[in-house]
């Protein structure tokens, strides 16, 4: 997965650092500005490519948020499984059970090294569609400058949803995710 792949491994390696030379700089703030600030609706008639970096930019937002139930619906239910399978198979963390669940895991990771509504905001996105119905995007975070992650999306019933990533997992036109409905094609 691009997320664990990258940016959770770039967060764990930074962590081990922090925690050798034994800094602390993990105090609270607040980013309630950013939220909701990108449309949730998606229809084919505009900009097809524009609508699926806007899915990855909103993904984004709703993670970094802590809106993990929004962010969740972004992807696909096989995207969701294997993601979910691929966090525990690799025993990255606490065993997870769902979406919801591996987000405020992978967040757990990411406050190690820092805050995560400042490492995963969007600094950099482009994509390009590869088919009637599936497109790539690209993303690079603020807790990454120098990485880019490639996230494929597919097209489902009017809608972008994410549906695999750089390693190519998943790149099927499955089912939305069970929670997808707050992603859906009525304005």
């Amino acid at each position: 997965m691009g997320i664990l792949r990258a940016s959770v491994l770039a967060s764990l390696a930074a962590a081990a650092l922090v925690l050798t030379a034994c800094s602390d700089d993990d105090g609270p703030s607040d980013t309630s500005d950013s939220a909701g600030s990108t449309e949730r609706s998606a229809t084919v008639e505009t900009a097809p490519v524009a609508l699926a970096e806007g899915v990855v930019t909103a993904f984004y937002e709703e993670f970094a948020a802590g809106e993990y139930d929004a962010a969740c619906a972004r992807w696909t239910r096989d995207y969701v499984r294997s993601s979910v399978e691929t966090w525990n198979d690799n025993d990255f963390g606490k065993q997870v059970s769902d979406c919801p669940g591996l987000l405020a895991e992978i967040v757990e990771v990411f406050t190690i090294v820092g805050k995560p509504e400042e490492l995963l905001v969007v600094t950099g996105v482009a994509g390009e569609l590869t088919g009637d119905t599936t497109a790539t995007v690209d993303v690079t975070l603020a807790s990454d400058p120098d990485e880019t992650e490639t996230y494929e999306l597919t097209q489902i019933d009017g809608a972008w949803l994410i549906s695999g990533d750089e390693s190519g997992e998943l790149a099927s036109t499955d089912e939305p995710s069970p929670t997808s409905s707050t992603s859906s094609t009525e304005e």
